[in-house]
């Protein structure tokens, strides 16, 4: 089985058969640019982590997955290593079962704590909200039954998204699924927008629950 290694100024269509050639095609390239280390100049974006967030949760782990893994920890990976174990991931098979946050409906979320970059919590921040996006993956696309999870910096319009890390996503999305109408409601009602769709909440009972009519009525609450 080959491995994808993202490389544009690839030689082999962008293919190899092992890590190594991987790395390899990377540091002739960055040799070539008169690079010295190509993972200090190319580590792995926060789009792949969240990416491989995701895929470690839904995918069965293979012999191939494993190999990668016992290179390189995912934090300390560069893009090549990221493109070739997300590539393994995408090849292996989906585990049975395994889309445990299903009945977190999408939308936006408030929770009453503060995470630090380990998905502890931060005692000095405790109380303070954060807010979060939680998406699923479109149907019929090789992302259906996936549950994606990004942290909300901002206001209603101009929130900027930053996808979790896997640990800290996983008990993000555990703390609204216990309450995911709680939850719901306490971003709605401190935004005074809809939790679900983010509409502007008009009416007295909708600023009080924090979810407007129709969503109310959709989601059953």
């Amino acid at each position: 089985m080959s491995v994808k290694c993202g490389n544009r100024k690839c030689g082999n269509d962008g293919r190899h058969e092992t890590v190594k050639e991987v790395r390899a095609c990377y540091a002739a390239t960055a040799s070539s640019n008169g690079d010295a280390s190509d993972d200090t100049i190319n580590p792995a974006s926060d789009g792949q982590k969240a990416t491989l967030a995701n895929l470690m949760d839904e995918k069965v782990w293979t012999d191939k997955v494993l190999e990668l893994l016992k290179v390189k920890d995912i934090e300390q990976m560069d893009r090549s290593e990221a493109s070739a174990l997300i590539q393994a991931f995408y090849d292996a098979p989906k585990k049975p079962g395994s889309h445990r946050f299903q009945d977190v409906p999408a939308g936006k979320y408030a929770l009453e704590t503060s995470l630090d970059h380990d998905g502890e919590p931060a005692a000095e921040e405790m109380g303070v909200l954060q807010f979060f996006q939680v998406d699923h993956g479109k149907v019929g696309s090789r992302w259906e039954g996936y549950v994606f999870v990004k942290r909300l910096v901002g206001a209603p319009g101009d929130f900027a998204r930053y996808p979790l890390r896997y640990v800290e996503g996983r008990r993000v999305l555990e703390r609204i699924q216990a309450d995911p109408k709680g939850a719901s409601q306490r971003f709605g009602i401190h935004f005074t927008v809809c939790g679900r769709c983010s509409s502007p909440l008009t009416d007295e009972t909708s600023r009080a629950e924090g979810i407007g009519p129709k969503c109310r009525a959709k989601l059953g609450w």
